[in-house]
Parts: structure tokens; C-alpha cells; sequence
């Protein structure tokens, strides 16, 4: 399965000419898919394993460490965090920028995008600042 976040992220690897524009299309394409994670809910308390969250509420996204670097792994389809999970999860599904936006994360958290796929992405501390501080500037 290849979604548009994989042929955005594949056109601006393998990009020569009008890298600006095809990073400006890969991060349109994360800012404004929705994007799934898993959550500290506990799935049975989910009817089949997925519900509407509401505006106010708050959970908790678990964190990854590996190689002393805290990450946060999301996911552009709900098969491919299953895939990962290889377990029973709680799964949470919001737009990008929404993520960012919530997010408050120290100087040592990255963010993994489609783990264990061809076309996985690591977000950098610096990097996540700068989308944070672009969606600010939207707003």
C-alpha cells in the first residue's frame, strides 16, 4: 500500500530540481492528512477499539526510546500502526497539524512517521519547532 505521504516523501528524497517545492508539498500532505497513534486508553474501554474523543479530553501518547532519542511514533493509516503494535491498541486519529499543536515535547523527542515501512520519516527536535512555529504563523 502506498499513500500519498509515501509518493510526497519518495518525490522529495529522490529530488534534483524544485526541492523547495516538493518539501513544501510533503509537509502540506503531514500537516493536513490525518495521522494515527496509540494512546494510554485502555482498549476495552473502546467500543471496537475506536470512538470519537471529545474536544476537552485528555491522554496520554506513549513514547518510544531507542538509541537514547524519545520518539512518538505516528502513522498515516490505521493498518500500518496496527502492523507496528503487533498487539491490541488504543488508536487515536487526528490532523497533523492538530498533533503538533498539542504537543509539548523536550529537547530530545522526535517524531517517527510510518515506522517499519519503505517510506518512514524521522522528524528532528529542530524540524518539529519549525512546523510548530509555521502553524503559529497560519493561525
Amino acid at each position: 500500500m502506498t499513500t500519498a505521504i509515501d509518493t510526497a516523501w519518495h518525490d522529495l528524497e529522490e529530488a534534483a530540481e524544485n526541492l523547495q517545492a516538493k518539501e513544501s508539498v510533503f509537509y502540506e500532505l503531514f500537516l493536513n492528512s490525518e495521522l494515527f497513534f496509540v494512546t494510554d486508553k485502555d482498549p476495552s474501554e473502546t467500543e471496537e477499539g475506536s470512538r470519537v474523543t471529545e474536544e476537552t479530553e485528555e491522554f496520554n501518547m506513549p513514547m518510544v526510546e531507542a538509541d537514547g532519542k524519545l520518539y512518538i511514533m505516528l502513522f498515516d493509516s490505521k493498518e500500518r500502526l496496527a502492523d507496528w503494535a503487533d498487539r491490541e491498541v488504543s488508536v487515536v486519529g487526528m490532523q497533523g497539524a492538530a498533533i503538533l499543536e498539542g504537543l509539548e515535547l523536550g529537547e530530545n523527542a522526535h517524531i517517527m512517521l510510518n515506522q517499519g515501512t519503505e517510506h518512514w520519516k524521522e522528524f528532528i527536535p529542530d524540524e518539529i519547532a519549525w512546523l510548530k512555529s509555521n502553524i503559529q504563523e497560519k493561525a
